[in-house]
């Protein structure tokens, strides 16, 4: 329970408030109504956490809008230019399964925000064959040298990458899951989850 309430606050809270004081203290200059959708945003984030851990709408809304919702707060709040690209019907999965792929993504998403200086982003959801789903997050940021540990984003001090491999690994008590982080400087970064529902 505590290892999950540190990932879940390290991926939405922490990182929310991090790229707020980094808005605030830099040269990008936020109006007012921006702040107070930023900390509406992290309020409803603890209750989000506070009640059961998974973001308010992704049982209502389904796995698809939400990270569309997702995608959108993100271009409104950093002007990226973000795509989602979804070529298939998402099956029925656990509601666990489900909140780890978006916090993956989500996770990705934020290194994409604090790291990569991109200015464009694309997830791309596609049937690999009858049974296996792929989610692709792609930048066209600065990108880091993948084989370097050191250069990992979130490596110091955050569980950034260590956090998505986790979830993967959480997935794969219910499915087979591969993860996979490929870059290298000056080419963007590209994650892939691949999801094996049987």
């Amino acid at each position: 329970m505590k290892t999950r309430l540190a990932r879940d606050l390290h991926d939405t809270v922490i990182a929310d408030l991090m790229m707020l004081k980094r808005y605030l203290s830099g040269d990008k200059k936020l109006s007012e109504e921006q702040i107070i959708e930023m900390v509406d945003h992290v309020v409803r984030q603890i209750r989000d956490i506070c009640s059961d851990f998974a973001p308010r709408h992704l049982k209502d809304w389904g796995l698809k809008m939400c990270l569309q919702d997702l995608l959108e707060r993100m271009s409104q709040r950093t002007g990226i230019n973000v795509n989602l690209v979804c070529d298939a019907n998402l099956p029925d999965m656990p509601d666990p399964v489900e909140l780890h792929i978006f916090r993956i993504i989500q996770e990705g998403l934020n290194n994409v925000e604090k790291y990569s200086g991109a200015s464009r982003v694309i997830v791309h959801i596609e049937r690999v064959d009858e049974k296996t789903l792929r989610f692709t997050l792609m930048d066209n940021g600065k990108g880091f040298d993948a084989d370097r540990q050191e250069d990992r984003p979130s490596n110091v001090g955050g569980m950034g990458m260590g956090g998505m491999k986790e979830r993967a690994d959480l997935i794969r008590c219910f499915y087979p899951t591969t993860l996979s982080v490929e870059s290298q400087a000056g080419g963007g970064s590209r994650v892939t989850l691949e999801v094996r529902i049987t």
